[in-house]
């Protein structure tokens, strides 16, 4: 249908037709925003480092490069067996956690909310192993690890590093995985969950924004018994050389929280179950 003709009954006066162009013109304008901003975002998450999906499409987990292809590494998550514990197994000292560090996130991490700690205030002492400070934590849905065949509702990863090495050195980084149950949340899970949703919106945030970290923790934590193990990065290329330390007590998140991550991060980012390859798993 045309917009204008020369029969008074369809015709369009002058002030109407501007109406209709200036709204035309501001739909447009919108829609090539949004385009530019996702053209940035994807070049921005391919700079990055490869692009991959957790489904079986064609940046599915069967074309994950790297280590990854590699079915004799150690790689992980894992399915914890039952084992019996070891009491005298050594205790993770938690150092800084119950102070406020600022955070940063960046545009390069589409699958979940993955969150950098630039400051350097938060660290784990491990004796046998030495002293690792909190590089970065970002959270999977559902679980990575299972215990006993069964993943929980989600984890989180807290990554830590020893100065001076990098990722793939040996004894250079450490991973507290945390595993996540659903129920009433303590209230500095909660106060810290309220910042995450509020002071840190995707895509990305660089000013910094403090938060207490120490109620991503599950309760008991001083003391907290956990399943050690060597293994890998979970996304490509899957570097090895990374040591686990699964906590037996999950941490607990309300269901409102769940449930408004999920609506944030609707996509399902849980690596499938890696072969034990004859390694060891201590349980303290």
């Amino acid at each position: 249908m045309a917009l204008l003709s020369t029969s008074r009954g369809n015709s369009m006066n002058p002030t109407h037709m501007f109406r209709f162009v200036s709204v035309l013109f501001l739909f447009c304008s919108v829609a090539l925003n949004a385009l530019a901003q996702s053209a940035q975002s994807a070049q921005a998450a391919h700079a990055a480092g490869p692009l991959f999906s957790y489904d079986d499409g064609p940046f599915g987990q069967s074309t994950w490069e790297g280590e990854c292809k590699n079915t004799k590494a150690l790689q992980a998550p894992l399915d914890i067996p039952v084992s019996k514990p070891d009491p005298t197994l050594p205790r993770i000292k938690f150092v800084g956690y119950g102070k406020a560090t600022p955070l940063t996130t960046t545009m390069t991490n589409p699958h979940n909310l993955k969150l950098y700690t630039n400051a350097k205030k938060n660290s784990i002492e491990i004796p046998g192993l030495g002293t690792y400070t909190l590089d970065e934590f970002h959270f999977h849905r559902p679980s990575e690890e299972a215990t006993n065949n069964h993943r929980f509702t989600m984890v989180v990863h807290l990554v830590h590093k020893k100065e001076g090495c990098e990722i793939g050195d040996p004894d250079c980084v450490v991973v507290i995985a945390i595993l996540v149950t659903e129920g009433p949340a303590r209230k500095d899970t909660t106060a810290l969950w309220d910042i995450l949703f509020t002071r840190i919106p995707p895509p990305a945030v660089t000013d910094g924004t403090p938060a207490v970290l120490e109620g991503l923790l599950p309760d008991g934590y001083e003391h907290a018994g956990y399943y050690k193990y060597p293994g890998s990065l979970t996304t490509p290329p899957c570097t090895g050389n990374v040591t686990f330390f699964l906590l037996k007590t999950p941490v607990v998140f309300s269901g409102e929280q769940l449930a408004r991550y999920t609506r944030r991060y609707p996509m399902p980012n849980a690596r499938n179950i890696q072969e034990l390859n004859g390694r060891t798993i201590e349980n303290r």
